[in-house]
Parts: structure tokens; C-alpha cells; sequence
């Protein structure tokens, strides 16, 4: 996407953007992220239990594209620390809860960055994860 230059300068800017909503939550996310220049992987839903959740996370450590999660808001701090523990600490991450409601909510950073941002809230709505790539 040619916009997502745009997109991150507006970030960088502190000006707030929104998405006209496709079919799916993943293409708006990919186009608020500013991350899908070259394109993106979709992953869909990680697997409930831990082992399934690491080899997984494993698959997608050297993906040289974006690679975007759907997550349950009851598991999303959980894939932020595994996130940190099992692709790095200093990976940029971009999550988006609640995509074209009202109560919509952009994040970037690491992932202590946004577990901070998140630290002592409870997490509500459908969240949608995209980790940028390491290199």
C-alpha cells in the first residue's frame, strides 16, 4: 500500500487517522498500521495452548513481511510478552482494538510499550496485532 508512508508520517505527527472498514479487520488494520507497504502475512488466531502459541510465533521469527494476528482482548497482554520473549524485545508492534467503533484504539511500540499502556486496564473488544518484521 503506496498510503502507508503517509500514514506513518502521520503517526510520527500525532495526527490521528481512521479507516473506511473492508471485509475484514485485517486490511483495516493493515492500512492504519502503516506498515503494509510491501504486503503482509495474515496468521489469523494463534492456538489456545502455549506450546502451539511458541511454535507458531517460531514460524513467523524471520517472516520478512508484517505479519498480522487476530487475538481475544483475554489473551492480548499474553501475546504481547510473548511477542517480547519469542520474535524480541525491540520488535515494533501495532495493535488495534475495537476497529471502526467508537471506542477505538491505535497503539505502535514495543511490546513493553504497549503492555505499559494497558497496565492495570482491563481489555475489552476484538484486538488485531501486527508485528513488523526484524530487519
Amino acid at each position: 500500500d503506496p498510503g502507508s508512508r503517509v500514514v506513518l508520517l502521520c503517526h510520527e505527527a500525532g495526527i490521528p487517522i481512521t479507516s473506511v472498514p473492508g471485509p475484514a479487520a485485517v486490511t483495516t488494520a493493515v492500512a492504519l498500521s502503516g506498515f503494509g507497504e510491501k504486503g503482509f502475512i495474515f496468521a489469523g488466531f494463534l492456538p489456545h495452548k502455549s506450546g502451539g502459541r511458541k511454535r507458531d510465533l517460531e514460524k513467523w521469527k524471520e517472516a520478512d513481511l508484517p505479519v498480522v494476528f487476530y487475538e481475544s482482548p483475554y489473551r492480548l497482554l499474553k501475546l504481547l510478552g510473548e511477542i517480547q520473549e519469542h520474535l524480541g524485545a525491540e520488535r515494533t508492534v501495532f495493535v488495534g482494538r475495537e476497529l471502526t467503533k467508537k471506542f477505538e484504539e491505535l497503539s505502535t511500540g514495543t511490546p513493553a510499550e504497549i503492555l505499559a499502556r494497558y497496565e492495570g486496564r482491563t481489555v475489552k473488544g476484538e484486538c488485531v496485532v501486527i508485528v513488523q518484521p526484524a530487519h
